[in-house]
Formats: structure tokens, sequence, C-alpha cells
């Protein structure tokens, strides 16, 4: 299969979920412990990161004040900054990432940073 930026027949089949709010589907399964990650390129000016973290950030659930009262830090991939990381001490199950030098595809953008982001999360060591 070859690779394409924008799939014309995945957003087809995608256009019935369009702009549709399920932010708030999410609290019940972050709540049970489902481990969830909301990640955002720098550069991104369609789905921006400051919007992104102000999502996370107003998203009510068990570990809300914890999560906002941790600050970002940095997130490195091969011992160079790849953007910056927040995860409430004791919670590991919600994170937000913000990617440097990243916009709307933050995989097409930063291909090895956005492989070890996927593959922390799926390993579980995706960490501050």
């Amino acid at each position: 299969m070859k690779w394409q930026s924008c799939d014309t027949l995945v957003n087809v089949r995608l256009q019935a979920d369009w702009m549709k709010d399920y932010q708030q589907l999410l609290t019940g399964p972050i709540e049970d412990g489902v481990r969830a990650l909301i990640y955002a390129g720098d550069l991104d000016f369609i789905c921006n990161w400051l919007g992104n973290q102000a999502w996370a950030l107003a998203l009510p659930w068990n570990g809300q004040a914890k999560f906002n009262s941790t600050q970002p830090v940095e997130w490195k991939v091969d011992g160079k900054a790849a953007g910056t990381i927040r995860q409430a001490a004791g919670i590991s199950n919600f994170s937000f990432v913000r990617v440097y030098q990243a916009g709307h595809m933050v995989p097409m953008d930063q291909p090895p940073v956005a492989l070890q982001l996927v593959e922390q999360f799926v390993a579980d060591t995706l960490k501050p």
C-alpha cells in the first residue's frame, strides 16, 4: 500500500463523525484506568497545541486537579528535546504531549519522534 498524506476514501468514511464532541465519553474510561494520550504539533494551525492543551486541562475527571497543577516538562527522544509532556505524578494514564517542529501531520513532520511517542505509549513507558 502506498502512503498518502490524506486518503480520500478514509476521509469520506469519517464524514459522519465530523465535528462531533466526544470528549465527555473519555472521562469514564480514564477514571477506570484506561490510558489516554492527547498530542499536538507545536506548528499545527488546524488543531493547535494551545487549544488541545486547554481542552485537556478542562476535561473533568477524578485526576483533573492533579493533572492541571502539574507543569509540562521536556520530553526527549534519543537525548534531544522533542517536545513537552504533562502527566500528573502517580497518574500515568492521561498524558498531553506537545511535539516540537511538527504541524498537523506529526508522523510526517517528525517520523522518529512520532514512532517513539506511539511505542512509548503502547509499552506504557511514556513518562516525563
